[in-house]
């Protein structure tokens, strides 16, 4: 990682790996084959994904708060691209939006598919035999 980060985005970007590091997919290895200077980048953008992912379908959490949780994680990220994010996730992504000019509907998108995937769960088990 850059030795001129200050601290706190040092940390942040720290905290992206371990996601990364801690989740089950081939990402770990898969990183391996990214030039080492790209690693935290896309660290950041990895976990920004894991969370919203977790978010759509991860325990039994009703479809209202997993909605919630996405419209929160879109708030977060609307204030990543005014400058202004107060989570470590984003601070680390906000870095990598201006180093790699990630355009915001791009993330945005996909927290519309997570959302599209968390109403269609909801909508699945709604109709689901002996739900009602």
């Amino acid at each position: 990682m850059s030795r001129s980060w200050p601290e706190n985005l040092r940390r942040a970007f720290d905290q992206c790996e371990q996601i990364a590091k801690a989740h089950y997919e081939n990402f770990p290895v898969a990183s391996l084959l990214l030039p080492r200077e790209s690693r935290p980048y896309v660290s950041s953008i990895y976990a920004f994904a894991r969370i919203a992912d977790d978010f759509a379908d991860e325990g039994d959490r009703p479809a209202e708060e997993r909605l919630r949780l996405l419209n929160d994680w879109e708030a977060k990220l609307t204030a990543c691209y005014a400058g202004k994010s107060d989570h470590p996730v984003f601070l680390a992504l906000s870095e990598t939006i201006a180093r790699y000019q990630i355009p915001r509907d791009l993330l945005s998108r996909l927290l519309q598919a997570f959302r599209l995937m968390s109403r269609s769960a909801a909508m699945q088990i709604s109709r689901a035999p002996g739900v009602l």
